[in-house]
């Protein structure tokens, strides 16, 4: 049994892996000597230059981060602590994925192009805005570093993809463009997100995105399904989760294959079915009608549901208490009111429920230190989400009774999570 983890190697490395274990299950034990993955953590370090800043300075400019609404429930508002992924898939058909491929190769763009477009058409309809934003899966494999193809490590990055509609054009020019603007942003692949929102100037608070869409081109060769001639590989079914509220990832083959993650307790499964719905009718009408106007296929699209103003759930900072008393309490509480640009922040609130992300977290953990003056362990901010809580660890007065509870309680929401994701998988 074999458990990896995206901090060690990505999808484009799996081939890799399985063709050198291949050929020790066959008695070749004499293997080329790989390319060490530090060679890539320095050439994409000389890559974080002017040219890199000043292109996403230009590529993010006037954008303000939009608010997502899929049925009732806006997006981006965490409804509590949990973090349990549901999921739901869609299948093309199988004339429609060759006639998706056969309008790619007529007009000289990639399929993932398609994809990408027809997602920012579903966002822009759901958002009811003409520029949506989201983010998209980069190899992050440069030519330029001979023997990157059999490199073992994590190269993937999640690059912001930002997309103008224009309603009057055609969709087959328009995938060009779109094309075009991802060639050029593929060149400053490399850079970090931390390093691109801090270019852009839009307050850490924010996510650039709040979905992701992978579309999972890495060819495998068979590799990945045996061993030799003898020997099988079955791949284990479990629970995935990201650390975005949607995630789509795109499966090509003789049916195109859709499957979206996301947040039960931010969404509701028939509203994510009818996203896929969505998107699977965007891309029909492409197959079909590659010439035909965005608007016309935006009118496909199905009628946005009315949010009143009774059912969007306002970020609130309310609690038993939000007056700090201590010194510690203070220092915690004033990092986070300037984070969150919120003068009120309960001593009780959790840092997630209040809009907190993983970048905001590396950003909190970064001012903390700075202010103790001393190195912190950022896993210390996950396993004490209040100020009060984080306030009295950081002034060592937790009790370690209360620690080892805290750490088991979470082991037991994530097993409760993961067993309501099995159950209803079999359902």
């Amino acid at each position: 049994l074999w458990s990896t983890h995206h901090l060690l190697i990505d999808g484009w490395s799996w081939p890799v892996i399985f063709n050198e274990l291949a050929k020790f299950y066959t008695g070749q034990n004499a293997l080329p000597k790989p390319r060490p993955y530090r060679d890539y953590i320095a050439w994409t370090l000389d890559r974080s230059n002017g040219d890199a800043q000043n292109f996403w300075c230009e590529y993010l400019q006037d954008f303000t981060p939009q608010q997502l609404r899929i049925g009732q429930r806006p997006v981006g508002i965490p409804m509590s602590g949990h973090a349990s992924f549901g999921e739901e898939t869609a299948c093309l058909e199988e004339e429609v994925t060759q006639a998706l491929q056969h309008a790619a190769r007529e007009n000289q763009i990639t399929l993932n192009t398609v994809l990408q477009g027809a997602w920012a058409l579903v966002l822009a309809h759901y958002q009811a805005s003409m520029n949506p934003v989201f983010g998209a899966a980069y190899s992050g494999r440069p030519p330029e570093i001979s023997g990157i193809e059999g490199m073992v490590g994590p190269c993937v990055n999640n690059l912001p993809v930002r997309v103008k509609v224009l309603s009057e054009m055609p969709i087959s020019e328009w995938l060009k463009q779109l094309q075009r603007g991802q060639l050029d942003a593929s060149h400053h692949q490399y850079n970090s997100i931390e390093q691109i929102q801090g270019w852009s100037g839009i307050p850490w608070r924010y996510r650039l995105f709040d979905s992701l869409i992978v579309f999972q081109n890495y060819a495998s060769g068979g590799v990945t399904e045996r061993l030799g001639e003898c020997v099988t590989v079955e791949v284990a079914d479990a629970p995935e989760s990201t650390n975005y509220l949607l995630t789509l990832t795109v499966v090509p083959g003789s049916k195109l294959r859709l499957k979206m993650l996301y947040q039960p307790e931010q969404f509701e499964a028939a509203d994510i079915r009818c996203v896929l719905s969505d998107l699977s009718v965007a891309l029909r009408e492409i197959a079909k009608s590659p010439g035909a106007k965005l608007s016309e296929i935006l009118s496909q699209l199905a009628p946005r549901p009315a949010v009143t103003a009774a059912s969007v759930r306002p970020i609130t900072a309310a609690g038993a208490e939000t007056m700090p008393r201590t010194d510690m309490e203070r220092t915690v509480a004033g990092i986070w009111q300037e984070l969150f640009d919120n003068p009120r922040v309960s001593l009780e609130a959790n840092f997630f429920d209040l809009g907190g992300h993983s970048l905001l977290l590396v950003q909190a953990h970064l001012k903390l230190q700075q202010a103790l003056g001393r190195s912190l362990p950022i896993v210390t901010l996950l396993q004490h989400p209040t100020v009060r809580a984080l306030a009295r660890q950081l002034a060592g007065n937790v009790d370690s009774r209360l620690a080892l509870q805290a750490v088991n309680d979470r082991a037991r929401r994530q097993q409760d999570a993961m067993a309501r994701v099995k159950t209803g998988r079999k359902g």
